[in-house]
């Protein structure tokens, strides 16, 4: 046998075969191998840790402290000294979210994000948020570049900007760079290997594939992979490849988000039983932009089928993901003749996995170089008078620190009508968070503001970031034992509004009304994945809505399904055919001609101006005004009722029902109407 295997070498070496595979097993066997994989998601620019509302294992809700980078390297640093074959992974959004990212086109995040160590990492939807030229800048595969900046050209600007990057790769494998003639698929690297004792791992990266639909400027010349059935078979794809590299395990890190993540390693279960897919190709995925938190792994369906691969989230920034897989080994090798020498591999296969969720709190101690770091990029920011204006389009400036308290939130002033969710404005809810229901009632009562000049609004809009501060009112008891003082920041309103955005009225009637709430309803609750847009439910303030998500979706577009009934909090029906005034966000200068928070077709709109004065005001500057002006946020409306009861956070984990909730099921789009001329998404629709 030594003979024949020496001779086959031979063989394959004078056929002059960059590598050849030869099979042969070892006498003795090794031990098992066991892999750390820790995951970030979600880390949205937060340097600092900061207060969250967490959801306790007998289903109760707490705020407690939470996150921050220099906690998160300690226990990077921790899982290191007790496995050195330990991964470390970010997944998602990064370096927007915070006022450090707003004013620095996120190169505030860069330098303590570089000091944590990581591997490899996917890019989320908001780091598309600076533009396709600085996305470009700060992930794109340059050939010879050693430095850790380059620099992009902005709109309007005669120098260019310089660009931090990540000090890992990136991985992409459902986008192209069309503006790249040469290599299109190369503007991230599809997959990765990375070896651990001998153990080879394979990574596959989805990016986000909504980036056009948060507005499709920023997308330009950009082709992401679209729906299921595409994204299932690069998965397939690009695990048979990373199998033939000799990968003992293959993890799909993804930013489509937890519900579309679950969607396709169904699919491929159902592929498999049919004889259609063979087993063992993928081994996890780690899941990103949804915000979830899996106390054990997905892995089998609502209906009972299993999944292909488990998936896994780790909520956001407040806490890391660890999963640890021993690998065991197969009794294989592989030589692999290279043109200098023969390598010989072992082969492994993952005997048992270990799930479990790291929480950054206040116990975990800060690592002191990366707590450095972070400090020296806020300290511009709590100086008296920063003078910092906000890239690109320069419409935004800081002139205050941002330790600045801006209002305080009064003692009973937040009431949600489930208690749990009372006491503190957060975003935490898919269709009626408590600082949408305070915010959406703020835009209304500024519409009747005399010093706005602006119409009467009888129904305000909120977007549907699953992003914001946590604020809990005066007195209110924190998980660490502290009484709240119902303080909230200047830093806090940055973290409500992450983007740059005006204040904007317009009309519609009230069928189109009610066709949009039922829309943001599928895009929510659909039981198909990929028929989910953008956030959680579009927040509209003003009205009462009357559902019953267990309808399902409508079975046209322009039907109504869930939606049963909408009337204005005074109990009035809204009719069809009555004209209604709207007031919410646009987002300046970038959005077509009647465009209210991301939805087109609205008419007559008007942009807010300062009072007096000709210029916009940013939703910022009004918030804060507001405020300053005396304005309290209160809240004790009931905005939403279901009727199906359907269980919604925290009764349940899960802030979106992972699968929808059920009825009939809308078929997702399969085909991408704009390509990479986004400009076809917005037809006859001028800036």
């Amino acid at each position: 046998m030594k003979n024949a295997r020496s001779s086959k070498a031979k063989a394959c070496a004078v056929a002059g075969f960059a590598w050849c595979a030869i099979g042969q097993a070892f006498a003795a066997t090794p031990p098992d191998v066991k892999l750390t994989f820790i995951e970030i998601n979600d880390l949205h620019a937060n340097l600092i840790g900061h207060k969250d509302l967490v959801r306790k294992p007998d289903g109760t809700t707490a705020v407690a402290m939470r996150g921050g980078m220099a906690r998160i390297k300690t226990i990077i640093d921790g899982a290191r000294s007790t496995n050195p074959n330990t991964v470390v992974m970010n997944v998602g959004d990064t370096f927007h979210g915070g006022v450090e990212a707003f004013y620095s086109l996120g190169n505030a995040v860069a330098g303590p994000l570089n000091a944590l160590g990581i591997d490899v990492g996917v890019a989320g939807n908001w780091d598309y948020y600076f533009t396709p030229g600085i996305t470009r800048a700060r992930y794109g595969r340059i050939v010879g570049l050693e430095d850790d900046v380059v620099e992009a050209t902005l709109p309007g600007f005669d120098n260019p900007v310089p660009i931090k990057r990540p000090n890992f790769p990136n991985l992409g494998a459902n986008v192209k760079d069309m503006t790249d003639p040469f290599m299109p698929k190369d503007f991230f690297a599809p997959t990765h290997m990375i070896t651990r004792q001998g153990v080879k791992i394979g990574f596959i990266g989805f990016t986000s594939d909504i980036v056009e639909q948060m507005h499709p400027l920023l997308a330009e010349g950009m082709d992401f992979a679209y729906g299921l059935e595409e994204h299932k078979n690069l998965i397939i794809q690009h695990a048979r490849a990373l199998r033939r590299q000799g990968a003992d395990i293959v993890v799909l890190m993804s930013e489509l988000g937890i519900h579309k993540d679950i969607a396709l390693s169904k699919r491929l279960a159902a592929m498999q039983s049919a004889g259609e897919l063979e087993a063992g190709l993928l081994d996890a995925v780690f899941s990103a932009h949804t915000h979830e938190l899996t106390e054990k792994p997905v892995a089998v369906s609502e209906d009972g089928s299993p999944l292909y691969a488990p998936v896994v989230e780790a909520g956001n920034d407040g806490q890391l993901g660890r999963l640890d897989v021993t690998m065991r080994y197969k009794g294989e090798t592989t030589t692999r003749l290279g043109l200098r020498r023969a390598v010989t591999e072992q082969h492994w296969t993952p005997a048992a996995t270990q799930w479990q969720i790291l929480e950054v709190g206040e116990s975990v101690p800060e690592d002191p170089t990366v707590k450095q770091l972070v400090d020296a990029e806020r300290a511009p920011f709590l100086v008296p008078n920063p003078k910092l204006h906000a890239l690109p389009f320069v419409m935004q400036s800081l002139n205050q620190p941002i330790d600045t308290v801006v209002t305080h939130i009064e003692p009973g002033s937040i009431v949600h009508q489930d208690a749990l969710l009372s006491g503190v404005i957060h975003r935490n809810h898919s269709n009626e968070s408590t600082f949408n229901n305070v915010f959406t009632q703020m835009l209304l009562d500024l519409s009747h503001d005399p010093e706005l000049a602006i119409p009467d609004a009888k129904v305000s809009i909120s977007p549907a970031f699953r992003m914001g501060a946590t604020i809990p009112e005066a007195r209110y008891l924190m998980e660490n034992g502290v009484v709240a003082t119902g303080a909230l920041t200047l830093e806090d309103v940055y973290r409500f509004f992450p983007m740059y955005y005006g204040v904007v009225t317009a009309q519609t009637t009230g069928a189109d009304l009610k066709r949009r709430v039922e829309d943001s309803l599928k895009h929510t609750y659909s039981s198909d994945a990929f028929n989910h847009g953008t956030g959680w439910a579009t927040a509209w303030g003003g009205v009462k809505q009357t559902l019953d998500l267990g309808r399902g979706d409508p079975r046209e577009d322009g039907q109504l399904s869930r939606l049963l009934s909408l009337r204005y909090d005074s109990g009035e029906e809204v009719r069809d055919d009555e004209v209604v005034t709207v007031i919410g966000c646009r987002r300046l200068p970038i959005d077509y001609v009647g465009t209210v928070c991301g939805q087109p077709g609205f008419a007559n709109e008007q942009t807010v101006k300062r009072a007096g004065g000709v210029l916009p005001i940013s939703m910022i500057d009004l918030f804060v005004d507001t405020l300053k002006r005396g304005y309290k946020l209160k809240t004790s409306k009931t905005s939403v009722e279901d009727l199906s009861r359907f269980a919604m956070f925290p009764s349940t984990p899960f802030i979106q029902p992972l699968e929808g909730t059920g009825g009939y099921v809308q078929p997702a789009p399969t085909e991408d109407p704009c390509g990479y001329l986004k400009w076809k998404c917005q037809p006859d629709q001028p800036l």
